[in-house]
Order: structure tokens, then sequence, then C-alpha cells
């Protein structure tokens, strides 16, 4: 892609189709790039918190994994 709206196109077909891991990894070189991409920056976001969505009750540590790519604060349990 010589542009960014090549990555965001293909991500954003991917996490359309529910392949949000993909999504992710086709963004990552993407924001690489194209730093100050908003709309790179915006689906990058929105996969992830897709992604926590997904796995908040059954996979708490991929949870984590996601929420630190995101830059969320996580409170301790308890």
């Amino acid at each position: 892609g010589e542009k960014a709206e090549a990555f965001v196109s293909a991500a954003a077909t991917l996490a359309g189709h529910g392949d949000l891991a993909l999504a992710l990894e086709i963004l990552a070189p993407g924001v690489l790039r194209y730093p100050d991409s908003r709309e790179l920056a915006d689906l990058r976001q929105t996969v992830l918190a897709r992604l926590m969505e997904q796995r908040q009750l059954l996979d708490p540590f991929g949870f984590v994994v996601y929420a630190q790519l995101t830059g969320a604060e996580l409170s301790p349990v308890g």
C-alpha cells in the first residue's frame, strides 16, 4: 500500500468478516508507516476494543494483552 487507505481498507474488510486478529496484524505496519493517520489509529482502537470484548470472559490473559495495546489502565481485581 502506497497510501494509508490501503491498510484501512484491508483491515476494515477483515474486521468486517470477523477476522480481528489478522486485521490488527495488517494495521500494525500501517500505523508505523503512517503515524499521522487518524483513520488508521481509530480503526486500530476499534479492532482492539472488539478483541477485548471477545476475550473479556473466556480469555483473561488475552484481554489484558489487548487492553495494554490500547493503553487502557486496568484496576486490580479485588
